[in-house]
């Protein structure tokens, strides 16, 4: 899960999922209003979020009601797994 401001102001949350049974992988765009029925949805086992986004706290708080772990991801985790230009 990724976030980034509208051209309005609020947020826009990005969402990937994958679904390892059939191998389905989606992408997509909702706004914060959209974002929990989005999830419910989706029915993850795992949320991956920007370690920043965990700071927000009305997010924090949707994120622990809908149930599935939360993983927060780093700066310096995103640099690992990113593959270097030598490589």
């Amino acid at each position: 899960m990724a976030r980034s401001r509208s051209a309005d102001g609020g947020w826009l949350y990005g969402l990937a999922s994958v679904d390892i049974s059939t191998g389905a992988f989606t992408v997509i765009e909702r706004e914060e209003d959209r974002l929990a029925g989005e999830l419910a949805r989706l029915e993850p086992r795992e949320i991956v979020v920007a370690e920043t986004l965990c700071r927000d706290e009305r997010l924090a708080v949707m994120l622990r009601t809908h149930g599935a772990p939360v993983t927060p991801l780093g700066r310096d985790m995103a640099r690992v797994l990113q593959p270097s230009a030598a490589s």
